[in-house]
């Protein structure tokens, strides 16, 4: 090992100062626009007001050499006991200290914070495969996609329209305080005598093809009111929510109402908590608010 990884502090981000060295950091380390730093320092305090830290970071002496950011997503409530979920975000480590010091960055989160639960809704296939080995587990979610060309003659009565987040019925076993987000869109659908909540988040994708530049814009269903509904008149909602939104693809994941005339494929959805009954938690709240 490193001689220098043997005198590394392990430390959580509570300060404006931390939350700014972390942030300067993973600027850095990411080459993220300026814009996404002050995004991050902005809307923290607003999002991580019900905990006191952001997250956390590893330092050798002075200088920060690893960090990860925290999104607060709210309470659930497993087997009368009241558990906050915190969405990992952005974790990023020097490359001389990767290895070793990242499995015990890791570990010494678990420890820290045992008694939470944990999110990550974008590992990298190494990241995913690091989580995995610490006691992480892959939420039991099948994802189904449709581009606007599989369902554009899927024609229906289905009525759309945008909601205020009030509205919404959330399940009685989460508490979240509901942010609006970028791309965070709430909306309610009409089918037959029927009302479908959903909360999406709209993104922009920028693709290059010979040369040539373009927007791929996509839909994320993020939540939804009756995941059964949702998978029964699939190919119609997707045709409506795509042109609603002028999207050209829509993603949805499902616990098991998984829709007949959908392919499955595989998410890299992560989860640790040590209650066996809890099988995903869809993103609310998560990193997906603020970031694309």
């Amino acid at each position: 090992m490193n001689k220098k990884s043997m005198n590394l502090t392990y430390l959580q981000i509570k300060s404006d100062r931390d939350l700014n060295d972390a942030v300067t950091f993973l600027e850095k380390g990411f080459k993220w626009k300026k814009f996404k730093s002050d995004l991050v320092k902005s809307k923290f305090p607003i999002i991580n007001k019900h905990l006191n830290f952001h997250g956390i970071m590893i330092k050798d002496d002075k200088e920060v050499i690893g960090a990860m950011l925290f999104f607060h997503q709210g309470f659930i409530n497993i087997e009368n006991e009241k558990r906050s979920i915190i969405n990992m975000s952005n974790w990023y480590m020097n490359q001389k200290y990767r290895g070793l010091p990242s499995i015990t960055f890791l570990r010494y989160m678990l420890e820290e914070f045992d008694n939470y639960i944990f999110t990550n809704y974008s590992a990298n296939n190494v990241a995913e495969k690091i989580l995995l080995k610490i006691g992480f587990k892959k939420m039991q979610l099948k994802r189904a996609s449709l581009l606007i060309t599989e369902s554009i003659f899927n024609f229906s009565n289905i009525k759309i329209k945008d909601i205020h987040k009030d509205s919404l019925k959330i399940e009685n076993n989460i508490e979240t305080i509901l942010d609006e987000g970028i791309g965070i869109r709430f909306l309610e659908m009409k089918i037959d005598r029927y009302k479908l909540q959903l909360i999406i988040k709209k993104r922009v994708l920028r693709r290059s093809i010979f040369g040539f530049e373009f927007n791929w814009r996509t839909t994320t269903i993020i939540w939804t009111s009756n995941e059964a509904m949702l998978a029964r008149y699939w190919k119609k909602i997707c045709n409506k929510l795509l042109i609603y939104t002028k999207s050209m693809k829509l993603v949805c994941d499902f616990s098991s109402n998984f829709p007949h005339n959908a392919l499955e494929k595989e998410n890299n959805y992560l989860y640790f908590c040590n209650n066996q009954s809890l099988d995903f938690i869809s993103p609310i709240q998560s990193e997906m608010n603020i970031f694309d």
